[in-house]
């Protein structure tokens, strides 16, 4: 929510975003694309990797499974759907498809990266603790030019320095640049 707040503003003040390292996550989703321009300099990496509104409602069906307090449910429900309008009309306002974000995740299940779980488990008492690790989608630059994405300003070689640059970054996420179907 924050991140989609501050990329509304940058919208109506059309701010120049350039990403001289690395832009993932909430700044892929809002920050990036909140520029009318933005400019990845060489060596530099965009990444996806879904967004929040994309589970809300299976969340609150594992919330009430779990039999969870039902205010608690409400205000998660009432938020959920605040922030989906939110990134929606913001998708809309800077003419970028918001099928970005749920392609992101299919493309990543597709292929296999993401969603590695380890976990920590005490056999006497049955306690446990999960971790699932983030993988990224790292679309070229005719993939994002598909959603709506200006990648003129973008360094010439991305497509090509997309393995170098997650390399350089010493990203330990797994990632893929395969095109959605």
């Amino acid at each position: 929510m924050p991140a989609l707040m501050i990329a509304e503003d940058m919208r109506r003040h059309q701010p120049k975003v350039r990403v001289e390292s690395h832009c993932l996550s909430s700044c892929a989703n809002y920050l990036l694309i909140a520029s009318p321009a933005p400019q990845v300099n060489c060596g530099g990496l965009v990444a996806w990797h879904g967004s929040p509104t994309l589970d809300i409602d299976s969340s609150i069906e594992v919330m009430l499974i779990e039999d969870k307090d039902r205010g608690l449910i409400e205000k998660y429900g009432a938020w959920g759907r605040r922030i989906q309008k939110m990134e929606r009309e913001f998708y809309e306002s800077v003419g970028v498809d918001q099928a970005l974000l749920a392609d992101s995740l299919a493309v990543m299940r597709r292929e296999g990266v993401g969603g590695v779980s380890s976990f920590s488990f005490n056999d006497m008492t049955g306690d446990y603790s999960e971790t699932v690790s983030a993988g990224v989608w790292v679309p070229t630059m005719a993939i994002m030019q598909r959603y709506g994405i200006d990648t003129r300003n973008f360094c010439e070689s991305y497509d090509t320095d997309i393995s170098g640059a997650v390399k350089r970054l010493k990203m330990s996420a797994p990632y893929t640049s395969a095109a959605p179907d």
